[in-house]
């Protein structure tokens, strides 16, 4: 195992405009709106960007979403 770590995925909806949203920026590098596809694509191409167990579990996301 070369990295050893701890991951919680949190899922919601919500119909706000993004400067609506309060970032704690010690703890979130950026915020923006993506569409599920481009998301689904740049998972597919860089999955090296994400957590380990994203590429895996995206499929179920889609689920809630």
């Amino acid at each position: 195992i070369s990295h050893k770590y701890f991951c919680q995925y949190f899922i919601t909806k919500i119909d706000l405009p993004i400067d609506k949203f309060t970032i704690q920026k010690d703890e979130v590098e950026q915020v923006r709106w993506i569409s599920i596809n481009e998301l689904s694509t740049w998972i597919k191409e860089n999955p090296d960007q994400f957590v380990k167990s994203l590429p895996s579990t995206f499929e179920d996301f889609l689920e809630y979403i």
